[in-house]
């Protein structure tokens, strides 16, 4: 009888733990699911907080949004900043009305401008129209002012040209006529 009940306890013991082994290993994911899940909820995260941005402003399908170059700030870099003046001037006679600290038209600063235009078009998808003030402070401290004017063609090409898992990758693509009119607006700025 002794025998038996320990031979019962035994064999308890060995089925539950067998039992629940085997619904662990059922239920637990690997790393790379784990991994997964995990980018897949940050990028989740990262598209909603995308879709609402605090600077757009959307009345009746037209969408308007400031972009201040005098907010940008200047990244380090090895260069002085009076170099980077000198070779700011001396570039091109038509932006040296610029400050040096808003330059990279260019890249620096339609970077920027770029950027949310796209996530604009890509994540608000009842947007027909868009109008976009861009000003600047100009080397004799005057405050410039440019208005950027983006119509239903242009929208439609920049939404074709891009997608949202490359939006969030970092890598977008600008039309060649969207790329003129933002060109065109940072030049007029500081006529």
């Amino acid at each position: 009888m002794i025998y038996s009940l320990f031979y019962l306890k035994k064999h308890f013991v060995l089925i539950s733990t067998l039992v629940f082994l085997m619904s662990f290993s059922l239920s637990s994911q690997t790393k790379k699911e784990k991994r997964q899940q995990k980018m897949f909820l940050k990028k989740q995260k990262q598209i909603e907080k995308l879709k609402n941005p605090k600077w757009l402003i959307i009345k009746d399908s037209i969408g308007y949004f400031k972009d201040d170059k005098r907010s940008y700030t200047e990244t380090s870099s090895m260069s002085s900043s009076s170099e980077k003046a000198n070779n700011f001037i001396n570039n091109s006679s038509e932006r040296s009305f610029f400050k040096s600290a808003n330059d990279a038209e260019s890249r620096f600063g339609s970077y920027f401008l770029e950027k949310k235009i796209i996530q604009a078009v890509l994540f608000k998808t009842e947007l027909k129209n868009l109008t976009i003030e861009i000003i600047a402070t100009c080397n004799n401290g005057n405050n410039a002012k440019s208005k950027l004017f983006l119509f239903k063609r242009e929208i439609e090409a920049l939404r074709k040209s891009n997608d949202i898992d490359n939006f969030l990758a970092g890598k977008y693509k600008i039309p060649f006529l969207v790329e003129q009119n933002i060109s065109n607006s940072i030049k007029s700025l500081c006529f």
